[in-house]
């Protein structure tokens, strides 16, 4: 999977939780390294009708995608840094965007980024 298809699935799968695009772009820096890659992303997302945007929020557009079902944050325990805000942590949280996981982060960085606070 190219970088630019999986940043198009992890926005697909964060969509479902109607998250913010500064949340989103967060996540995405952590598994893309170039901003035009996240900027792509963005663009071929919306043009392919996977999500919609209104400036603050993401939302799943008309077409979707397979979307993860409830399970895909797993849980990790050991010692971790939290890949947003850098936190030493023992309880890490992965986002599991098909067969790929994104994180670990702390349980309130998890939830800023799903959009679960």
């Amino acid at each position: 999977m190219g970088s630019i298809d999986h940043g198009v699935a992890i926005v697909t799968a964060l969509a479902r939780y109607d998250p913010s695009v500064a949340d989103v772009v967060d996540t995405l820096e952590e598994a893309l390294d170039d901003p035009d890659d996240i900027r792509e992303v963005f663009r071929r997302a919306e043009a392919e009708g996977v999500i919609e945007r209104d400036g603050k929020r993401i939302t799943l557009g008309e077409i979707r995608q397979e979307i993860p079902k409830p399970g895909a944050i797993v849980t990790v325990e050991g010692e971790f840094s939290c890949r947003r805000c850098n936190r030493a942590i023992t309880t890490g949280y992965l986002l599991r965007v098909g067969e790929t996981e994104v994180g670990p982060y702390g349980s309130t960085c998890i939830r800023k980024i799903t959009g679960r606070e």
